[in-house]
């Protein structure tokens, strides 16, 4: 490892061109040690290059980055990569090798014994809320978030002091990217590890990011804590992308129907905990609403089915919405009873979901 810890990382007069196009265009930014920092921008923006450069993925046509004061490039590329967690979107597991096999495999290349390797990969299933049998099952046994939490628990295997993530939520659907936001921001605060992670949802960005840097056309357009964000926007664009004013600007002649998702995809009747895991298993969901002849008995996560002995100590009761409640008065009741998704039922069946983060976005 050729970092115990991670005091600073500095990128200066980083640019990038791939012919003539400027993929990344002088950008000077610095990472305070410990910090979660935010890349955000739209599609093309340059976000995922410069990430990239830190790592040495990428390597810049100008400019240099350090790491505590070190060019990386002084560095063996090998042992830099090593020293950094990586985790993506696509995830990446070995589809031959099992998750523990998964998990382990820097570990194996660095020389650990088997004890050694079987303690850590306990630690890390634990850390990313799986269940330690899991380690004996192989990638298509799982499902989308259970694959992102192994690609996670992989990128932290030799307990790397720096992590870099690009849009490791991207592909999930809602309820799962909200979940797993959930469990990172506990996983960010167990860690206390520096982390560059890439976004286009400023909503993420906001839950999870201590400072924010946006991007637009491969130049650093602002960085800052979000209240001074939202409070100085540098220009139009940034004001654009971070006003809350503007989000809301029609919410009060707005209703939960109107914002709702398709609950659809979530409906399942069954009467079993196997019944629903084999559900969910087959359409790659970790969450589901559990109906009998049409009408709502409640809803249930992987996790609770995993831990419960019988299906009803796994179901939960959700927050119930009627589809002509006032949006205004739906985000309130959810806000004060701390629930970021609530239910929108018609007499006893389910017609949508309400996912707070979902009403940001839709709204701009």
């Amino acid at each position: 490892m050729l970092f115990n810890r991670i005091d600073s990382i500095e990128l200066r007069g980083v640019t990038k061109r791939y012919g003539d196009f400027v993929a990344v265009d002088h950008v000077d930014l610095e990472v305070i040690g410990g910090e979660l920092l935010i890349l955000i921008g739209p599609s093309g923006s340059g976000k995922t290059t410069l990430l990239r450069t830190i790592n040495r993925l990428v390597e810049p046509d100008e400019g240099e980055v350090f790491i505590n004061g070190r060019n990386v490039r002084e560095f063996d590329v090998v042992k830099l990569r090593r020293s950094i967690g990586y985790v993506i979107q696509q995830i990446g597991l070995f589809p031959h090798m099992t998750v523990k096999e998964n998990i382990a495999l820097l570990m194996r290349l660095e020389g650990w014994d088997e004890e050694e390797m079987e303690k850590r990969v306990e630690e890390l299933l634990d850390l990313v809320a799986l269940p330690r049998e899991f380690a004996e099952r192989y990638p298509h046994h799982l499902s989308g978030g259970q694959q992102q939490r192994v690609g996670l628990a992989r990128a932290l295997a030799l307990n790397p002091p720096l992590l870099l993530m690009d849009e490791p939520f991207g592909a999930l659907d809602p309820i799962l990217r909200r979940q797993l936001q959930e469990e990172f921001a506990r996983i960010k605060a167990a860690l206390g590890r520096t982390i560059v992670f890439v976004t286009h949802d400023i909503e993420e960005a906001f839950k999870l990011g201590d400072r924010i840097a946006i991007m637009r056309d491969g130049k650093l357009i602002q960085v800052g804590y979000p209240d001074e964000l939202v409070l100085n926007p540098a220009d139009e664009f940034v004001a654009k992308l971070v006003n809350a004013d503007k989000k809301f600007k029609h919410l009060d002649t707005l209703k939960a129907r109107d914002i709702m998702i398709d609950v659809e995809p979530y409906l399942v009747e069954a009467e079993s905990v196997e019944a629903v895991l084999e559900w969910m298993r087959e359409n790659d969901r970790e969450f589901a609403v559990l109906t009998k002849n049409g009408a709502l008995v409640g809803t249930v996560t992987l996790s609770s089915l995993l831990k419960a002995g019988t299906l009803e100590e796994a179901i939960d009761e959700p927050l119930r919405l009627s589809p002509d409640d006032s949006l205004a008065s739906a985000l309130s009741e959810m806000k004060a009873k701390g629930e970021f998704m609530a239910l929108v039922v018609e007499g006893e069946r389910p017609v949508g979901v309400l996912l707070a983060s979902e009403v940001l976005l839709r709204l701009v």
